[in-house]
């Protein structure tokens, strides 16, 4: 013990440690950023970003860029093409700032309101975070929304009052929204927490101008803000009034089918949420935990309670609402994954404020809550990884049993499981992998009953209070395992992806001349963010989102004013381009339309991501125009 409060003393250490983290997240961001393939969103922010800076294009419009973030997700990242030279190592490297800007503001908020030491584990449980890390090394909006998600937090918390602190964290907050409309809870609860601690009358002198800050941005940018961010997410009445006002143009709808429609079973919508929770374990388990154990009538009146309050009602209302949109839009359930990534770190903050509240006695209710939610976080975390670890499960020997009796031999268990009650593989899959992972939640809780009977009478601990501990310190080891990478929503190569992307990038500078008007279909792959070392090129705005944007059964017209489009727009806009860039699978697709004669293969770029030799950019030239 005597060690300990030495240690404890030693007010260096916990910011040497910090620093220590600090420097462990810039190198390995810099690592991540040179071996993640670059996906479509970094060139649509990157390009569109680029765009709404030099005035290439207007904010929005008819065919013009499709804003459907708000602006700030774009023009924070197009700073960088402005800054510095375009291009994708200029966009993440400019995202490392701003992730290494989030780290600073957790740790300045964790030292706020608890001390050094507690502000250091937050940076360590940060940068640990492989799955966060590649969140925040790439030029999207997820970056740009828990760097000012972070800072708002720094001003809004803490205790005492501070107005110039409050009002600034709630220009973080407007912030936060103006980057992305589905955080527009935290806006509002934000609000909230303000008048809450500072009373209606005394909050007014920092709510006014956050509030004006909000609307003059609205203002600025209607109607197009709202027919594009906020049309979707409220009920159509609202529009229908500010229609019939005069206040908003009549929006237009396409009725054509997306080609790039989806479909997915609960058990993938359950492995993805999950998954979801698996990459934020630490977050998530926290909140349980606060749910079940917090003393809540013993803190009622004090600080720490409102700050809990804020932080965990946000957590929970963000996780559901963004679990309703993935499933209400199955299209988009992968993105899950990045969706956590707006706002799970903020749950990082409750350690500080609420470890010391909890104590180490839980109730026998907050025991019962605690473990059940933990065991199914197990199990689903088990369901998330079932490409992981159903091979060696399913693998296994097993004793051959018939008519209750024991045979000779043994057989793999998946074969023993189809023939006595046939399940297919990929249903043995779903269901052991589950199984695996409640099994090693109730190893860990069978780890912490053996504790707690060993030190129940010599310290003063409970059994809830054991699996916690026991769970937080499994979670801290499971970040290290490669399980924990994020390779199933990132690819990741070997080689440097930054440098064979900008290999092909030079390619196609070299073959395309400046001021090219160019047609580009790849959907996904490889990123548009390759069009960023052309030259004054023009292109239909629609086509950088992909095939995202592109229908069927719809005509001409009514796509250019919905801005879609289709087939026989993109025949059309062949024809008017200089040149094409397509993947190999679009230029499968539009074979007929290649060998009209009209078109000329020039030359193919080696592959944009050097562990991928089929992602190459083929680039034809219209010799018929």
């Amino acid at each position: 013990m005597k060690l300990f409060e030495q240690i404890k003393s030693q007010y260096w250490l916990p910011l040497a440690l910090a620093g220590l983290a600090g420097v462990l997240f810039l190198l390995v961001s810099f690592q991540l950023t040179h071996q993640m393939v670059v996906t479509m969103d970094e060139g649509s922010f990157l390009l569109k970003g680029n765009w709404l800076l030099d005035g290439g294009y207007r904010q929005f419009g008819e065919n013009q860029p499709i804003l459907n973030k708000m602006p700030l997700s774009f023009v924070t990242h197009g700073l960088s093409q402005v800054l510095f030279e375009p291009g994708i190592r200029s966009g993440r490297y400019f995202s490392i700032l701003q992730g290494f800007l989030t780290l600073l503001a957790l740790w300045l908020a964790a030292r706020k309101i608890s001390n050094a030491w507690w502000a250091a584990t937050v940076a360590w449980l940060f940068v640990i975070n492989q799955p966060w890390l590649m969140f925040y090394a790439r030029p999207m909006s997820q970056v740009t929304t828990i760097m000012f998600l972070a800072w708002s937090l720094y001003f809004l918390l803490g205790e005492g009052k501070n107005l110039r602190h409050a009002m600034l964290g709630l220009v973080f907050a407007c912030f936060v929204v103006l980057t992305r409309q589905n955080m527009a809870t935290y806006l509002a609860l934000a609000y909230f927490y303000v008048v809450w601690v500072y009373g209606f009358r005394e909050s007014l002198k920092i709510t006014l101008p956050a509030a004006i800050v909000f609307l003059l941005a609205h203002i600025w940018l209607w109607p197009e803000i709202y027919l594009d961010n906020w049309r979707a997410l409220v009920p159509d009445v609202i529009t229908n009034t500010f229609v019939s006002l005069g206040l908003l143009p009549a929006p237009v709808f396409s009725d054509g089918i997306s080609t790039t429609r989806s479909s997915f079973t609960l058990v993938n919508i359950l492995q993805v949420i999950f998954g979801g929770f698996y990459y934020s374990f630490i977050p998530v388990l926290f909140v349980w935990a606060v749910l079940a154990a917090y003393p809540y009538r013993k803190e009622f009146a004090s600080d720490n309670f409102r700050q809990v309050v804020f932080l965990v009602s946000n957590f929970i209302l963000l996780v559901a609402l963004h679990i309703y949109g993935v499933v209400d839009h199955n299209l988009i359930l992968y993105s899950f994954y990045g969706y956590m990534a707006f706002f799970a770190p903020m749950g990082l903050l409750l350690l500080p404020l609420a470890t010391p509240v909890l104590g180490r006695r839980f109730s026998g209710l907050a025991t019962a809550m605690l473990i059940p939610g933990l065991l199914a976080l197990a199990a689903g975390a088990g369901l998330h990884l079932y490409r992981e670890i159903s091979g060696p499960i399913l693998s296994m020997p097993v004793p051959r049993i018939r008519e209750l009796r024991f045979e000779s031999g043994s057989a793999e268990l998946w074969r023993v499981m189809l023939n006595r009650f046939g399940w297919e593989y990929p249903t043995q899959e779903y269901i052991f992998t589950a199984l695996a992972g409640l099994g090693a939640g109730l190893f860990l809780v069978t780890i912490a009953f053996g504790f707690w009977l060993l030190y129940r009478k010599k310290a003063d601990i409970s059994f809830g209070w054991l699996v916690m501990v026991i769970f937080f310190t499994a979670s801290l080891f499971l970040t290290g395992l490669p399980w924990f990478s994020a390779e199933k929503v990132v690819f990741v190569c070997e080689q440097d992806t930054i440098v064979s992307f900008e290999q092909a990038g030079q390619v196609l500078a070299e073959n395309v001349p400046a001021g090219s008007i160019v047609f580009w279909d790849t959907h996904t792959d490889p990123s548009p963010a390759i069009l960023l070392y052309l030259k004054d090129f023009q292109i239909h705005p629609v086509l950088i989102n992909g095939r995202f944007y592109h229908q069927e059964g719809v005509d001409v017209e009514t796509a250019l004013r919905a801005n879609v489009w289709t087939d026989e727009l993109g025949r059309q806009w062949m024809q008017e381009a200089d040149y094409l860039l397509l993947n190999n699978k679009m230029v499968e697709y539009w074979q007929s339309e290649l060998q009209s004669g009209s078109f000329e293969l020039v030359v193919t770029t080696p592959p944009v991501y050097a562990c991928f030799p089929n992602s190459m950019l083929n680039i034809y030239q219209n010799t018929g125009k």
